[in-house]
């Protein structure tokens, strides 16, 4: 009997030992792998889609090397608890970190941020193709939103369409953003922007204010001009005076405008036709950005009525139709040119520059610009 104990406690400190030893050596195991980084050779971007589950992200992650896909991948997220927190998302690794580094960074979500600039005065068919080229938004979804009645109710605006209230501005892009969350980030933007300037020095409504300021941004890129522009167009506000601005009948007239402004499109009838319609047209012409917000805002004091391009970018206001006549004459009639050519505001195309305009005919009121570019009206 006492030998059969002994031999049942040997067979038992031997069966420890072994387990033991294996204990050990599947530690050290384990351990080599949290201490060793993946055979990457380059930094790798991974895209991890929602929804995807510890085994799915596991599989992505061994397939572009940045781990090996093995058993003390799922017993590190079990022991460590960081599988239900692993997040979706666009994620770039660098050659030498280890596996408890890799799915930290991918628990704290830091996500590949991809910035995409929009441009003052992009109306929302620019907007649109803009984000559409990097493959961020479907370009339908997105504007069909953007005139979407229920949608724009649901961020707080009483207006037709978003024209205008999609903010100018740089935005950090992550994968997986959808059209929704994204033109929600525009409105806050400008809501944002709205909410620091001092909006109490106008009687105008704040989209009366931003339909102004979208006409000021496509008349001028000179941004010591916009609140001269924007006084010419309140000083003719105020005596009644039609605002005639190229840009808003260009903007009225859609696919139609070819690039070359006539005079019978100047006399045909439609919303946004400032040379028909009094006063403000009925909405913003594009997005404008904070400076022409501030312009109409905070305009320069001036009793001019009349503006004329000196085609270098800049503009000779007039107070007088007598004056801004001799400076029509001077600067779009065979009158001298200008003696250096200043790039004034970009552009995503050609088409985006306010058309070449004349003097209209005696019978009608002369506009308050005078531009020159594509080509006199016919």
């Amino acid at each position: 009997m006492l030998v059969s104990k002994k031999i049942w406690l040997r067979l038992l400190a031997g069966a420890l030992i072994l387990v033991a030893g294996a204990a050990a050596i599947a530690g050290l195991w384990f351990r080599h792998y949290c201490r060793t980084p993946a055979p990457l050779l380059a930094e790798t971007t991974v895209l991890i889609p929602k929804g995807a589950g510890v085994r799915r992200i596991g599989a992505l992650l061994a397939e572009k090397r940045v781990l090996q896909n093995d058993v003390r991948y799922l017993v590190y997220l079990r022991l460590s608890g960081l599988g239900p927190r692993l997040q979706a998302g666009e994620y770039s690794f660098a050659p030498g970190l280890t596996p408890p580094q890799v799915l930290e960074k991918i628990v704290r979500g830091e996500v590949l941020r991809h910035p995409v600039t929009i441009v003052e005065g992009l109306k929302l068919e620019e907007i649109a193709a803009v984000f559409a080229r990097g493959g961020w938004v479907d370009s339908a979804e997105f504007l069909r939103l953007a005139r979407d009645p229920a949608f724009i109710r649901s961020l707080k605006l009483e207006t037709a369409s978003l024209e205008g209230y999609l903010f100018p501005d740089t935005y950090l892009m992550v994968r997986g953003m959808g059209e929704e969350e994204l033109i929600r980030r525009m409105v806050r933007s400008f809501q944002r922007v709205w909410a620091s300037l001092d909006s109490a020095v106008t009687d105008l409504s704040r989209h009366e204010v931003l339909t102004l300021a979208s006409v000021v941004e496509k008349e001028t890129g000179q941004a010591v001009e916009r609140p001269l522009i924007a006084r010419v167009f309140l000083n003719r506000l105020k005596l009644g005076m039609p605002l005639q601005s190229d840009p808003t009948v260009i903007y009225g007239m859609g696919e139609r405008f070819s690039g070359n402004l006539r005079k019978s499109d100047l006399r045909a009838p439609s919303s946004h036709n400032t040379y028909v319609i009094p006063g403000l047209p009925p909405g913003p012409i594009c997005s404008p950005g904070r400076a022409a917000l501030e312009a109409v805002l905070k305009p320069a004091s001036s009793d001019a009525l009349y503006f004329v391009s000196r085609n270098d970018g800049s503009h000779v206001f007039s107070k007088t139709l007598a004056e801004h006549n001799r400076a029509v004459q001077l600067y779009q009639r065979g009158g001298k040119k200008p003696q250096t050519q200043t790039q004034t505001k970009a552009a995503p195309n050609p088409a985006d520059q306010p058309p070449a305009s004349a003097v209209p005919p005696p019978s009608s009121p002369a506009p308050a610009s005078e531009q020159a570019g594509q080509g006199a009206l016919q």
